[in-house]
């Protein structure tokens, strides 16, 4: 039978849920579980000094399922748990007593902080039955990803001519692309930042990166695209078995007759079918969008995302009635010099999701 979450109790049968990051980092490493539950983004949160909760459901003494949830809070955005801000996929995970648990205690948190709650179930989650009370949160956003093949060489044979020529083009333009870890942090850095800049958007701080590509260790790689020695592209990637994600690449517009984007993205595809994993995650994009367009190049197919918000008792969100604003804030982040945008992008994005 389907669980309906509809928010009635914290506890199903014989799963209960425990609050605690220490029983969590325990709970974990004894679960599989995908790289947005790891440990690890406890130190990469703290440096937004959000509070999270870290829910574990246990029956007996044995964990069977974890779900994270962050606390936002602001002014303008309103006061939001989220299932891992930032991601395009965190939601409860474990069997479905254990899922119920998690989501009916993270219900009892929202009530209590009369405040919304923001699940990113998996796009492979099963048919799940949710109340009435909950509603979708995607808006026009899909997950683009792509199924790959077993080697480089039969992937390149995918590919569309145009796109095989454009990774041609990068490569003879004198592109080189480095994977690396840590040491590559402020390099992507330095590209991911401005590119923000000049679309608008608030960057993340250098510290929050560096500490989650620390602590998920081997799980995180970091990608530089060079010209001549100096870094124009960009990217993160994340071992979510069985995909390999990137949820943050960037690349410098003055050189984008060079094709950065394709010969860096060639560089991390080929690496991920040699490595074994069975698809690539693009990250999410609106509709029609140009970030949309680049990624349908690839071969890649447009999936839901599963977001759902519970908000039966909370107040209305302030970013709900100043939509026009966020229009001219946009135009005038362009415009701020670069430390500037670098200094505050932090206290910007650690308040949305």
């Amino acid at each position: 039978m389907t669980p309906n979450y509809g928010g009635a109790v914290d506890r199903r049968g014989d799963v209960r849920v425990e609050d605690s990051y220490a029983g969590y980092c325990d709970a974990v490493n004894a679960l599989t579980h995908g790289v947005y539950h790891r440990p690890a983004w406890h130190d990469a949160l703290a440096v937004y000094k959000l509070k999270t909760h870290w829910l574990t459901a246990m029956r007996g003494k044995v964990p069977v399922g974890s779900l994270p949830v962050v606390l936002q809070s602001s002014h303008l955005f309103g006061v939001t748990l989220t299932s891992l801000p930032w991601v395009d996929e965190a939601g409860p995970s474990g069997d479905p007593s254990a899922v119920a648990a998690l989501v009916d205690h993270a219900v009892q948190l929202a009530k209590q902080r009369r405040c919304e709650l923001l699940l990113k179930l998996p796009i492979t989650a099963e048919s799940i039955e949710f109340s009435d009370e909950w509603r979708p949160a995607a808006g026009d956003k899909v997950l683009l990803r792509r199924r790959l093949a077993p080697t480089a060489d039969e992937l390149w044979t995918e590919l569309s001519a145009k796109v095989r020529n454009q990774v041609r083009k990068g490569e003879k333009s004198g592109l080189d692309t480095e994977r690396g870890g840590g040491e590559l942090v402020d390099e992507f850095f330095s590209v991911y930042s401005r590119n923000m800049r000049d679309l608008g958007s608030p960057s993340h701080s250098r510290r929050f990166f560096a500490a989650l590509v620390d602590g998920l260790e081997g799980r995180a790689s970091v990608y530089c695209t060079r010209h001549e020695g100096v870094v124009v592209g960009a990217g993160i990637v994340l071992d979510n078995r069985p995909s390999l994600d990137i949820p943050w690449a960037s690349s410098l517009r003055e050189y984008n007759s060079r094709c950065v984007n394709h010969a860096m993205y060639w560089r991390i595809l080929a690496d991920a079918c040699e490595a074994g994993y069975d698809w690539f995650h693009f990250g999410r994009s609106s509709i029609g969008s140009g970030q949309h367009k680049f990624k349908m190049q690839w071969g890649a197919e447009e999936a839901p995302l599963n977001w759902l918000t519970y908000a039966p008792n909370a107040s209305r969100n302030p970013a709900e009635e100043n939509g026009d604003r966020f229009g001219l804030a946009q135009q005038l982040w362009k415009k701020l010099p670069l430390w500037a945008s670098r200094r505050l992008g932090p206290h910007v994005i650690r308040l949305v999701s």
